[in-house]
């Protein structure tokens, strides 16, 4: 939640995060969803000028903060000034996510740097700096705030030429989503108080510090980044479909999600659930409903 502008109050809200964080890896036990809303909650974010490309219509600036490796103006890849100087809360959010791998997945979800969002709509954009797919979740007592996700935007129309029908909506409150950044999403608009983590990898990973990165990070190399995105069928251009799916052959899934609850024990078809995305939100809540039922028996 954002404070006032005072340096003091910044510094002491941000020890309170890391105070917390500190204490729940002492704890030695499984870290919860209401424990990362528990940091989230007392971070301090800072008003961020330099995301032009989510700012929402008629905001200058929204309040978001990137732990792990940044790239500076210069094009230098280094660690965040407050990673470096604080690394727990940086440790936490890696074994809460290291703790919620499907136990079908071969590897640990690989990234350099994890985005931290506070209580904003981000617009339609496209990640630049990405390697490899993302993932990301949301936290907080909010309605709406879906991630919109064009699965086979190969760039080759602008963004503002996507049509709405080719999106799918994913709810990351209720589920894990793992996507490709760089093909272009949006957040919805929303009502309440929300929170978001976007774990992903600089396009430079392999010039970064990785002697630097806090105990515990999952860095990634070539093969693993590689291994994540072939799970996801490439973006074929805007109203194309797979000749595979229309003749009823199993294809790769354009984006995939789990839900948050059981995700250390889920069966292997509810991990990798194939769904061509044809058709949007329909068939992705029809996927949805699946996941639900059959977690609950």
């Amino acid at each position: 939640m954002e404070d006032d502008d005072s340096e003091p109050a910044c510094k002491r809200r941000r020890r309170d995060a890391d105070a917390l964080a500190t204490e729940l890896l002492n704890s030695g036990k499984n870290l919860s969803d209401a424990d990362v809303l528990g940091v989230l909650s007392r971070w301090t974010f800072k008003p961020n000028k330099n995301r032009t490309n989510v700012l929402p219509e008629g905001v200058d600036n929204v309040y978001s903060d990137t732990l792990g490796l940044t790239r500076d103006r210069r094009g230098n890849i280094g660690l965040d000034a407050y990673t470096r100087e604080r690394p727990t809360v940086f440790r936490f959010l890696c074994e809460w996510l290291r703790q919620r791998r499907p136990v079908e997945l071969s590897h640990d979800f690989p990234f350099t740097s994890i985005s931290l969002n506070y209580n904003y709509a981000a617009r339609l954009h496209r990640d630049g700096n990405n390697a490899g797919v993302s993932l990301t979740r949301s936290f907080g007592d909010f309605k709406g705030g879906q991630l919109s996700y064009w699965p086979n935007d190969n760039k080759t129309t602008s963004l503002e030429q996507l049509r709405e029908r080719d999106s799918v909506k994913i709810d990351t409150l209720a589920n894990y989503a793992l996507f490709d950044g760089c093909r272009g999403h949006r957040v919805e608009p929303f009502v309440g108080e929300r929170y978001s983590l976007v774990f992903f990898s600089l396009n430079a990973w392999d010039r970064g510090p990785r002697d630097q990165m806090p105990r515990g990070s999952i860095y990634p190399t070539a093969e693993h980044l590689r291994y994540f995105s072939d799970l996801l069928a490439p973006a074929r251009g805007q109203g194309n479909v797979s000749i595979l799916a229309a003749f009823g052959k199993s294809i790769k899934p354009q984006a995939l999600f789990w839900p948050r609850a059981n995700i250390i024990h889920l069966p292997r078809r509810l991990v990798l659930q194939v769904t061509e995305y044809v058709g949007g939100q329909k068939t992705l809540a029809v996927a949805s409903r699946r996941f639900s039922e059959s977690s609950a028996k």
